[in-house]
């Protein structure tokens, strides 16, 4: 993993998430990051099979068809984007993923894991069909049904490397996440920053002696 990280500014939404699309056709590991505009490059990822991450800053979450991840906290955003990296450029996969990112007004200590450690649990990129000298174009070539079986594949493989996050950082990066709900007469779903909401409202109904669990979802 490169040791220096390249912010590039961009003058709107769309032109991010393109520009990190060329990072990953370069090679490079990118992430874009766009309130709106996903749609076009997300559907080119797609078609291309390019594991480009997109960061979805917005209230609203995201309908574009990809890989979808939820991030409650900061904390979590830094472990989903990794998870996300490790999925997304899986050969069997090789697809866009979309992470909805909780607000930046939210302040909170994330810990990092360190260049030693991401580096053996996120080897380098290598993309077979990558733009070089030769070629220098990338021709669109997955069809509707491999990406299906991309996202397919890609949900086989969570709990696998969920395992081995957890193993490497002893923290939790799942499809989902399940509190006191063993007893539970009454579960809440939620998702993405509303999962700080809903912990509140649990810790508070289980103080009035209600019998109210929780399922966050993360993917």
């Amino acid at each position: 993993m490169r040791k220096t990280t390249d912010v590039v500014t961009t003058e709107s939404d769309m032109t991010a998430c393109f520009a990190a699309l060329g990072a990953t056709a370069c090679g490079m590991r990118s992430a874009g990051i766009a309130e709106q505009g996903l749609d076009r490059a997300v559907g080119e990822a797609q078609r291309l099979g390019l594991p480009t991450v997109f960061l979805h800053a917005s209230k609203t979450p995201a309908t574009v068809a990809a890989l979808h991840f939820f991030a409650e906290s900061h904390q979590a955003l830094c472990d989903t984007m990794i998870m996300a990296y490790k999925i997304a450029e899986d050969k069997r996969v090789l697809a866009p993923v979309v992470i909805d990112v909780p607000s930046p007004a939210m302040r909170e200590v994330v810990h990092v894991p360190s260049t030693q450690s991401l580096d053996k649990f996120l080897p380098r990129l290598h993309l077979a069909h990558r733009l070089a000298k030769e070629p220098r174009y990338l021709v669109p070539q997955r069809t509707t049904e491999d990406m299906q079986r991309s996202l397919t594949v890609a949900t086989a493989l969570l709990p696998k490397y969920s395992e081995a996050y957890w193993q490497r950082f002893r923290r939790k990066a799942g499809a989902f996440h399940v509190t006191l709900a063993e007893d539970a007469e009454h579960v809440v779903v939620t998702a993405g920053v509303q999962t700080l909401n809903g912990q509140r409202a649990l810790t508070k109904l289980r103080a009035e002696g209600r019998k109210v669990g929780m399922v966050s979802l993360a993917l």
